[in-house]
């Protein structure tokens, strides 16, 4: 059971999407291999499964994003600021910091707020400053 946020993401990007079992990484695999001539794929999950109780095999869906050239989306949601010694979540404690593309956190009651800054160079700085004191990511654009 995945988080509605992340449930209503997938819907309302109109994509073809296939659902796997949770914790099933043969179903997921073969939910990817049947679709190679698509063009893009990406798997999205929940690091943590909180009504269960279960963490994500993110390192195994990670191995399987290598492997079929996917990219790999998780929401943290349920374990960011608790889990492993910095707080960091389900992504440290399976071991794929770099290699989860798209982290999906929101801080329970705190809102996520995009600011859009049309300079490259200032929309960096502030990025970096707030990255200082573990506010956000920054992201550009071409």
């Amino acid at each position: 059971m995945n988080y509605a946020r992340i449930i209503d993401g997938v819907r309302l990007c109109k994509a073809w999407r296939y659902r796997y079992e949770q914790d099933n990484m043969d179903d997921l695999e073969n939910k990817i291999k049947g679709k190679q001539s698509f063009r893009n794929h990406i798997i999205v999950t929940d690091g943590s499964f909180s009504m269960d109780g279960t963490i994500a095999q993110l390192d195994q869906i990670c191995d399987l994003a290598d492997t079929y050239n996917a990219v790999a989306v998780v929401g943290v949601r349920h374990s960011t600021g608790f889990l492993v010694k910095t707080g960091r979540g389900t992504y440290q404690y399976r071991h794929v910091m770099g290699r989860v593309e798209i982290l999906n956190i929101t801080a329970g009651g705190h809102p996520i707020v995009p600011i859009m800054l049309y300079e490259t160079v200032l929309a960096q700085t502030f990025a970096a400053r707030l990255l200082e004191v573990n506010y956000i990511i920054g992201f550009l654009f071409p």
